[in-house]
């Protein structure tokens, strides 16, 4: 069953409500993204305590969730965050440790096409030990804007 329009028959990729008319009688077609999705379960999901976390010359103490992905080295939750006085510049793809007009220590991290580092991970902890699944996903739109 089609998502999109409800419709049996055909997938929401495959639907035919997915292109439009234009002006000109051309249709457009929404550019394709490539995206993957990676699935942590409960068990998969085991804290480990006590690791040490090094930014540059800085090191710090945490409880981390190892993660075997060429993408993701761990999740830090927002508890760890939180304590570290730490502030998400998600438009700089920076993490500033400390006060903001006087930083501790700032974090760089990757430009969009190189892969990140670090996520936040917001309740994860509570819902996987509530029995859920947990999924990380990353999109990468493939497509360029032509002048």
């Amino acid at each position: 069953t089609c998502f999109k329009c409800g419709q049996a028959g055909h997938l929401q990729k495959d639907c035919k409500k997915n292109t439009t008319a234009s002006t000109s009688g051309q249709t457009y077609k929404k550019p394709d993204a490539s995206g993957r999705v990676f699935a942590i379960t409960k068990n998969h999901a085991t804290k480990t305590s006590d690791l040490l976390l090094q930014f540059d010359d800085k090191i710090r103490a945490i409880n981390a969730l190892p993660l075997d992905m060429c993408e993701f080295d761990i999740i830090l939750g927002m508890d760890w965050l939180t304590e570290h006085h730490a502030t998400i510049d998600c438009h700089s793809y920076r993490v500033i440790f400390g006060d903001i007009q006087a930083p501790e220590f700032i974090h760089h991290g990757s430009l969009p096409g190189k892969s990140m580092q670090i996520i936040s991970a917001l309740q994860a902890r509570t819902l996987l030990s509530h029995g859920c699944e947990g999924f990380l996903a990353t999109i990468h739109d493939t497509t360029s804007d032509v002048p």
